[in-house]
């Protein structure tokens, strides 16, 4: 999040316009609004970002005026994306697709910020490349953390990209936190050194199977219990399941916490994700890492929507 925020504050102006996935993190969208920028959210698929959704948003720029400010906003400059395991939906964009999106970037001379944390992540047994892969100009941001692979109070990651923008984000940070806890950063070092590069990788497998067995077991409950009252597909990397209530019901329910709190369970609306806050939508996040006790949370989460659906 630090260097996100770093990232932010060096290329977001008022009245920018900041491109992402119509749903997306809530920390990511405050971090952008405080920085100035104007959200405008991309149609996904099974793929990750449309790259029709995409181009419309390049060429009709000049229709787009601020919400905030009620001037014309400028020409899009910025594209950021979680491509793998991406928050909440679980999509991982393809290889192809990201080839696409990258061709799109060069014609319209677009920064893109690949934010990656769950990359490590991924279940099948062939990894999807990066997008800093495919970059032969030096247009791709990469983020990486190890607040997924090591533990969660480990706030270290790094950033990897064009020297001049590297410069600058360490400038920037001398301004503010100076550095991140040379404290956590030595245990991330020693960690390193006692696994070396076979151990990271056993790790990372390690992580891998233990997250997909709970991933697994989540669906298989589901599958079992909420076939009738839910839709979802299953991610291919991440920690999230994203669902859809059948009945087209608004999810922005479960922001009643009075109404969850009866049936002790707690679900994140697809609504707080969502670049427009007006968005109804029937999706909601499933974090499928949560808890060891999948067949009694996905109990709770049926009766939940079955009251739900009896309110209607």
């Amino acid at each position: 999040m630090g260097a996100m925020h770093l990232l932010f504050r060096l290329t977001v102006e008022t009245d920018d316009v900041v491109l992402l996935e119509e749903f997306s993190f809530g920390g990511t969208k405050k971090n952008m609004r405080l920085c100035g920028g104007e959200l405008v959210g991309l149609k996904m698929d099974e793929q990750g970002i449309r790259t029709d959704d995409l181009k419309d948003a390049l060429t009709r720029w000049q229709q787009r005026v601020s919400v905030a400010s009620g001037r014309k906003l400028r020409k899009p400059r910025l594209l950021y994306t979680v491509p793998t395991g991406h928050n909440p939906t679980g999509v991982t964009t393809s290889f192809e697709r990201k080839k696409e999106i990258y061709k799109i970037a060069q014609e319209h001379d677009l920064l893109i910020i690949e934010d990656d944390p769950y990359f490590y992540l991924q279940y099948s047994e062939d990894f999807v490349p990066s997008y800093q892969s495919l970059d032969t100009d030096g247009r791709v941001i990469r983020l990486d953390s190890m607040s997924k692979l090591a533990a969660p109070g480990f706030r270290v990651g790094w950033v990897t990209g064009p020297d001049a923008i590297i410069r600058e984000i360490v400038a920037a940070q001398t301004c503010c936190s100076i550095s991140i806890s040379s404290l956590t950063e030595l245990a991330i070092m020693k960690l390193f050194d006692h696994w070396g590069m076979d151990g990271f990788h056993q790790h990372i497998n390690y992580l891998r199977d233990f997250y997909q067995k709970l991933r697994d077991r989540t669906e298989q409950m589901m599958h079992e219990l909420l076939t009738d009252l839910i839709e979802w597909k299953s991610p291919e990397a991440g920690l999230y399941i994203w669902a859809k209530l059948k009945n087209n019901q608004n999810s922005l329910i479960f922001a009643d916490m009075e109404f969850c709190e009866k049936h002790d369970v707690f679900v994140v609306p697809g609504v707080d994700f969502s670049c427009d806050l007006n968005n109804a939508t029937s999706y909601f996040r499933i974090c499928f890492t949560y808890t060891n006790q999948q067949e009694e949370a996905i109990k709770r989460l049926r009766n939940l929507v079955v009251d739900i659906n009896a309110r209607q």
